[in-house]
């Protein structure tokens, strides 16, 4: 934010002593998930404990995109990410590359501008 603030102010400076030369104006942009945390609005995943390397979710709705999967540990670090093209399926199937340490996980699937949760037990 300062270096953003440093750059506008020198450019600012810099237009004071030549006209011709353009002033651009950088601005942020803050993009805003929605958490639908409505009641039954949370992922359903199975089976649950999660078996091997393989689960579903149920997306609730039939989306037509790009669904983003985040399954995070109990750390809050990512355990497996995969971006999926779904036609319109309700249901979607994840299959994760190894098999996840046994735990509970966080799972989030984004899509669009939707963010829905749910929680996944692994067991050894």
């Amino acid at each position: 934010m300062r270096i953003m603030s440093l750059c506008i102010i020198g450019l600012l400076s810099l237009t004071s002593f030549r006209q011709d030369m353009p002033v651009v104006i950088l601005k942020e942009a803050t993009v805003h998930l929605k958490n639908d945390s409505r009641p039954g609005k949370e992922l359903k995943i199975y089976p649950n404990p999660v078996i091997d390397n393989q689960f579903r979710i149920n997306l609730g709705t039939r989306y037509t995109g790009a669904v983003e999967i985040l399954v995070f540990s109990s750390t809050g670090k990512v355990a497996h990410q995969d971006r999926l093209q779904n036609t319109g399926e309700q249901v979607v199937q994840v299959t994760m590359p190894a098999k996840l340490a046994g735990g509970v996980y966080t799972v989030h699937a984004v899509m669009g501008d939707t963010v829905l949760k749910g929680r996944l037990i692994a067991s050894n």
